[in-house]
């Protein structure tokens, strides 16, 4: 049933649970719509990684396996079209450079919001949720920081246009260990005093156009008028 074992098994589960969080923002679109996009955004993300929670006992394993080289170009898919729904549900309407970088970014607090849940013992993931609510202050202040700018720095452009090899998914998911706990520096807000706490945004970023890039190569990225780049 599954060619490709194990990975093939676990893309299916994910696929069904991005599937079913699809289902839920559309059915609620009415309500969804009124809050605020941060809201939105958290709210879509913390329901999808709820879902996860059931298997949490042997979810390091199931990313393990998604990240060897054989998986990781369908799991960057599949990661993808999660981040593009949940854009798409938060009310997304950008056909420019935006529409990269919202999704980059997002997947960046996707990715590392999923990692820290794994090492989570709090009661009810309390202790995820107020990381995720950190990651996105990050991608919104780094959000403000673009649209504020004059010019976007050379290095940046460069980033974006250029593709890279290797692949930011596998990447992300290939450096967890079990005995990896989620970092005490993590508690900044970055929203509380000028650039210089904008540093873990900036590595937010960082993680993010390496995984758009790999996306990018992979030939993954679907553009809003369909066009795969």
């Amino acid at each position: 049933m599954f060619s490709r074992g194990a990975g093939e098994l676990v893309e299916h589960l994910i696929r069904q649970h991005n599937k079913q969080l699809a289902q839920e923002l559309q059915s609620n679109q009415q309500e969804f719509s009124k809050l605020p996009v941060r809201q939105r955004i958290a709210i879509a993300i913390r329901k999808r990684l709820e879902m996860n929670a059931k298997y949490m006992d042997v979810w390091p394993q199931a990313l393990a396996i998604v990240a060897q080289p054989t998986n990781a170009p369908a799991a960057a898919k599949l990661l993808f079209q999660l981040l593009d729904d949940i854009w798409y549900a938060a009310g997304d309407t950008s056909t420019d450079v935006n529409w990269y970088t919202k999704r980059a970014l997002l997947a960046a607090v996707y990715t590392s919001t999923e990692l820290y849940m794994l090492t989570d013992f709090s009661p009810g993931y309390h202790d995820t949720w107020e990381q995720l609510d950190r990651r996105i202050a990050d991608v919104l202040w780094i959000g403000g920081a673009v649209r504020n700018a004059t010019a976007v720095p050379q290095q940046i452009l460069t980033a974006f246009l250029q593709p890279v090899t290797g692949t930011g998914y596998a990447s992300s998911y290939g450096s967890y260990s079990s005995s990896s706990t989620p970092s005490s520096s993590s508690s900044r807000s970055p929203a509380s005093s000028g650039w210089a706490e904008g540093s873990a945004a900036a590595d937010t970023a960082a993680a993010a156009v390496e995984t758009v890039h790999a996306a990018r190569q992979l030939r993954l990225v679907t553009t809003p008028t369909g066009m795969v780049v």
